[in-house]
């Protein structure tokens, strides 16, 4: 017998390798989207750009806006009267002195021209002079209603003029509110857009990242696959041949005990035959077999091979011969007293033999045809072994 190695499952280091790449790969998988740091600062610009809206209008023009507008609105038409103009006062203690110096001018000079008396001339004179001072009093009122109506104007038109310089300052003011307003909200909407790109090209940069992980994921599977396909093929190879061994370990592990088994049965046939031989030569008869037919006499004394002594190869044996060469060998073996009647006739019906035929080979039999002897058949049986 053989000597055989039992198979075993073999793992190529193609297949290790490629399991250890795909291994190593799953785990340095592409992890959740986390934002890049340019996209945080573009972020955080665009928080720091919205939290730094203006405050509320506040204007620092409307309280005095609204003042001197109340003043122009609630100021009183023009209107003079000279007793209650200051100037006009002024005038008239003026004149007033002025005239009576003149009264006392007047009397005392007319006194001078009567021998120091006063006179009604005098009297009279004096208040003439006083009067004449009075006169030029009223005739400045006029004056005094001009500049006073000049006042008017000229305060009406300041306040105009202070109402349009505080409502241009405050325009300026809101103006430049609405400018740095603007600004902000083209700073804001700025800072949104450009987070926006950086972020959808940082995403956009993320799922490029994750296709090529997947991509390679999946060529590494393939490439296992493979190679366990392969390592597959090889193992189902190696498999069937070593079942081939083992199958042809057992046949010869068969074969030479039938072999074996054959020759115990030879060698016991053998010596039953010598010994009845002997028998037969020391009791000077000869041994006859009976059969089935009336012709079934058998020559030479040997003792057959029967039911009970025959081994299972050596009736094999005779059986294999009996299909090739047909029902004649059977009645030849018989003829030769190898076999008995039992084995003739099982042979007969193992191998579907007509009966007709078995008649006329016991008929073919008795009539004398030649078998072959014990010894040929022997030499025979051993030579095919």
């Amino acid at each position: 017998m053989g000597n055989h190695k039992n198979w075993e499952e073999v793992i190529s280091d193609g297949t290790r390798t490629a399991q250890t790449n795909l291994d190593n790969h799953l785990n340095n998988k592409v992890g959740d989207y986390q934002e890049s740091q340019r996209v945080q600062d573009a972020y955080k610009n665009y928080t720091d750009t919205q939290n730094a809206k203006p405050g509320a209008y506040n204007s620092r023009y409307q309280g005095a806006i609204d003042t001197i507008l109340n003043r122009i609105q609630n100021k009183k038409p023009f209107s003079y009267d000279f007793n209650a103009d200051p100037l006009y006062q002024q005038y008239k203690e003026q004149y007033a002195n002025l005239g009576k110096q003149a009264m006392l001018d007047t009397t005392s000079q007319a006194a001078a021209l009567s021998g120091g008396y006063g006179n009604s001339y005098g009297a009279t004179a004096g208040s003439q002079a006083y009067q004449a001072y009075l006169g030029k009093l009223n005739d400045i009122i006029p004056d005094l209603y001009g500049q006073a109506l000049d006042k008017y104007n000229t305060d009406l038109t300041n306040m105009y003029n202070e109402y349009s310089a505080l409502g241009q300052a405050e325009d300026r003011a809101y103006g430049q509110y609405q400018d740095k307003y603007q600004n902000w909200q083209n700073d804001t909407s700025n800072a949104l857009n450009a987070y926006n790109i950086l972020h959808g090209n940082d995403f956009d940069e993320y799922q490029q990242k994750v296709s090529s992980w997947q991509n390679d994921r999946d060529y590494l599977f393939n490439a296992l696959q493979n190679s366990q396909t392969n390592d597959k093929y090889l193992n189902d190879y190696n498999y069937q041949v070593d079942r081939d061994n083992v199958a042809d370990d057992q046949w010869q592990q068969q074969f030479e005990y039938q072999r074996q088994r054959d020759q115990i049965a030879d060698d016991q046939w053998a010596q039953e035959f010598a010994l009845s031989q002997a028998r037969a030569a020391r009791s000077g008869s000869s041994g006859r077999s009976s059969s089935r037919s009336s012709s079934g006499s058998s020559s030479g004394g040997t003792r057959p091979a029967t039911s009970g002594t025959i081994s299972n190869s050596y009736y094999n044996e005779l059986k294999n011969k009996a299909a090739s060469q047909g029902s004649s060998y059977a009645d030849s073996l018989y003829k030769a007293g190898i076999i008995d009647e039992g084995i003739w006739n099982k042979l007969y019906d193992d191998l579907g033999f007509d009966a007709p035929t078995a008649r006329s080979a016991t008929s073919t039999l008795a009539g004398g045809s030649s078998a072959p002897s014990l010894s040929g058949f022997l030499n025979n049986k051993k030579k095919k072994k």
